[in-house]
């Protein structure tokens, strides 16, 4: 345990602090702008919602005309590339057991995403998502967090070791893996989305010296990169492609599947992400590499 929590706050943020943990909310933005463990940081920002990805060439070639009839031009059209999320509400609370809550609600064309941040005092965060989408069949629905560029360590239990996707897993078997963050690219002609891993129970980015563990409530997909979605989506070639020093996490209940529409069939209606409330929770916590054992970690329940 890292010892209870002290919260101070004014009407821009919110300081979370114990003896090796400060966690700052920005109450403007509604999500997380500092995550420091024993002096090292962790998070540069986030979670927030993420509907984006590079497009793959199965969604629809992005050098081409005419490409409304495939899902590229459909995503476009609704400007999901562009979304511009707005803050409705952020809230703080103090319970009775010792953990912090905040509360934070945004919406976006037809998008609403609720989270619910709940910090422990043995330093670990549960992270509540409820989104609520009138589009249907979006790329992708989850969260991505910009972390230190000291993370570069990757470590994975779920499907692996080469990228995998809902409609593309099966030649993945589920086991534990490691790699780095820098590995994780995959240089396509075109650049495009890269690197997801489905059924991920947790993982773990880490220095030598600090470590941010990742655990799912139920299995999800992520991936991490020093590339963003928008990165992706702007370069027509490798060479255009200029790496982040940071770490892009996304953690994401869904990713559309791939299917073959680059010369073939759509990607089948049940991998698709359809309109309507979906919720996916997660648990984020520091910890020391060498020292502590993440599966260890990964193990322990929390009451929420």
């Amino acid at each position: 345990a890292t010892g209870p929590l002290e919260l101070t706050q004014n009407k821009r943020s919110a300081h979370v602090r114990t003896n090796d943990l400060h966690v700052t909310l920005d109450k403007g933005k509604g999500f997380l702008t500092a995550l420091q463990y024993k002096g090292q940081d962790l998070l540069c920002t986030g979670p927030q919602l993420n509907i984006w990805r590079g497009p793959t060439d199965n969604d629809g070639i992005k050098l081409r005309e005419n490409q409304n009839w495939k899902a590229l031009g459909r995503w476009l059209e609704l400007g999901l590339d562009k979304l511009a999320l707005k803050t409705e509400r952020v809230a703080v609370q103090t319970r009775k057991n010792g953990c912090i809550v905040f509360q934070t609600r945004h919406t976006a064309g037809g998008l609403e995403h609720r989270q619910t941040y709940t910090l422990f005092p043995g330093g670990d965060i549960h992270i509540k998502n409820t989104i609520q989408t009138d589009p249907t069949d979006l790329p992708r629905i989850g969260v991505t967090l910009t972390l230190s560029p000291a993370l570069e360590a990757f470590t994975w239990f779920g499907r692996g070791p080469h990228e995998n996707y809902w409609d593309r897993k099966r030649g993945a078997a589920i086991g534990l893996y490691e790699s780095t963050v820098t590995d994780q690219y995959v240089p396509y002609i075109l650049p495009q989305e890269h690197g997801n891993k489905t059924d991920v129970r947790w993982l773990t980015l880490a220095s030598p010296t600090a470590g941010l563990l990742v655990v799912a409530d139920q299995p999800l997909e992520c991936s991490a990169s020093h590339f963003s979605s928008a990165d992706l989506t702007k370069a027509n070639h490798t060479n255009e492609l200029t790496p982040q020093q940071e770490t892009i996490l996304n953690l994401d209940l869904h990713q559309r599947g791939l299917g073959g529409a680059s010369c073939g069939p759509d990607t089948l209606p049940q991998y698709r992400i359809q309109s309507g409330t979906h919720t996916f929770a997660y648990r984020i916590r520091p910890f020391t590499p060498k020292k502590e054992d993440p599966s260890q970690l990964a193990r322990q329940i929390f009451p929420i």
